[in-house]
């Protein structure tokens, strides 16, 4: 019964026109072009920021900030990827989704993670300590740069990690597209060389 109703109302179309499930994702299904064009559309926290921050640009700014403290192609590759998720199903807002009931979500999110890791042949953990700790910093450094004062202002998230040192300026979803697939690009020309 559950897998009727994924069958027939559970799939979306995404910008390249491709049918995908995602509670039932196929590896063929996945491209790179859809992942960048989403992510490029999605605001952070949920769009409560000062001006519109997407995932892409947070996902391209945590792999390029990495690759400056020498990580390897490889690391920098699963962090540029590690939202991919969010552009087949959206994002749940950390408070809910670790409640109970945002388990179930987590749960198809780990799942579409999965494919989308095997699609790209990432051998990293999605969910390693290397992407968590990449995450809590980039974290710190958009309530720093990009939350409203107030949300600063209200204690810590993660304080024992450091900010960047850079501050983040927002760009337009074509401009954090671009920078994604740029990243991409030349993550995977690293990667190809790496293995090589």
């Amino acid at each position: 019964m559950e897998a009727e109703l994924i069958r027939s109302k559970g799939m979306m179309c995404t910008a390249s026109g491709v049918s995908f499930w995602p509670l039932e994702p196929r590896a063929k299904d996945i491209k790179i072009e859809d992942i960048a064009h989403a992510l490029a559309n999605l605001c952070r926290f949920n769009g409560h920021t000062k001006e519109f921050y997407s995932v892409a640009q947070h996902c391209s700014i945590m792999a390029r900030a990495c690759e400056a403290t020498g990580g390897d192609p490889e690391t920098c590759f699963a962090l540029l990827m590690h939202d991919a998720a969010e552009a087949y199903m959206g994002d749940m807002i950390r408070p809910l989704k670790h409640l109970t009931f945002g388990s179930t979500f987590r749960h198809y999110e780990g799942e579409l993670l999965e494919v989308i890791w095997g699609k790209f042949g990432i051998k990293l953990s999605y969910d390693s300590w290397i992407v968590n700790y990449w995450d809590e910093v980039m974290l710190v450094t958009e309530q720093r740069d990009v939350m409203p004062e107030e949300a600063s202002s209200d204690g810590a998230w993660f304080a024992s990690r450091m900010p960047l040192e850079d501050t983040i300026v927002p760009v337009s979803p074509r401009a954090a597209k671009f920078m994604f697939l740029n990243d991409y690009n030349t993550l995977s020309i690293a990667r190809l060389r790496e293995a090589a």
